[in-house]
C-alpha cells in the first residue's frame, strides 16, 4: 500500500509520469492474467489437441477388443449350449468305438487309450487311437465321421504312414479330442 501513497503524496508529477503510472498499473494486472492463466490455457488446449488422434485410436480399439469379447462370449455359450445337449453321460471313448463300428473298421484298431496332456486345457479331453490296415476309403469316412459328429470332436494330431504290404494300406495314429463339462 506504500506506493499507492507514494502516489497520492504532493510529489509533482508531471503529465507524463502520471501516464505512465497509470499505464503500468492498467498494463501489470493484463501481464499477470496474460502470463498465468491465458498461456497455460492455451498450452493445455495444445496438448489436448494433439492427444485426441491418440484417444480416438485407442477407442477404435476398446471397440475391437469389445466387439471380440461379445463374440467369444456368444461362442462360449453355444459350446456350452453344444456340451449340455450331448449329455451328462457322453464318453469319448465309447463314441470313437461306435463310430468305428459304423464304418466297419472296429477289427483294425490297434489301440485306444486317454492322453493326459499338461498344456492342454483342464476341460479337454484326448483320447489316441492306433489304426492299421486302413485303406484310403475308411480312413476318409472315418474322419469324415469324427468331424461331422455333433458330439464337439476335433482332431488334433494326426500321423499316417504307408504300410508296405502288398494291400497298400495305411497305418494311423490319431488324437481326437472334446471339451467336457467340469460342472
Amino acid at each position: 500500500m506504500q506506493w499507492l501513497q507514494l502516489i497520492k503524496t504532493n510529489i509533482p508529477w508531471g503529465k507524463r509520469e502520471r501516464m505512465i503510472v497509470r499505464g503500468i498499473l492498467i498494463a501489470l494486472p493484463l501481464i499477470l492474467v496474460i502470463q498465468f492463466y491465458l498461456v497455460p490455457s492455451i498450452v493445455k488446449i495444445k496438448v489436448l489437441a494433439q492427444s485426441i488422434p491418440k484417444r480416438k485410436e485407442d477407442l477404435k480399439e476398446l471397440r475391437r477388443l469389445r466387439d471380440e469379447f461379445f463374440e467369444l462370449r456368444r461362442e462360449t455359450a453355444l459350446v456350452n449350449q453344444a456340451i449340455q445337449q450331448r449329455g451328462q453321460d457322453f464318453e469319448l471313448l465309447a463314441f470313437l468305438e461306435e463310430l468305428a463300428k459304423k464304418c466297419k473298421i472296429e477289427d483294425k484298431i490297434v489301440s485306444m487309450r486317454p492322453v493326459s496332456n499338461l498344456s492342454s486345457p483342464p476341460n479337454e479331453k484326448i483320447i489316441e487311437i492306433t489304426i492299421d490296415g486302413l485303406v484310403t476309403e475308411e480312413l476318409t469316412k472315418y474322419l469324415y465321421e469324427i468331424e461331422n459328429s455333433t458330439k464337439l470332436l476335433s482332431i488334433k494330431k494326426t500321423t499316417i504312414r504307408s504300410n508296405l504290404g502288398p494291400e497298400k494300406s495305411l497305418d494311423v495314429s490319431l488324437q481326437v479330442s472334446t471339451l467336457i463339462d467340469t460342472i
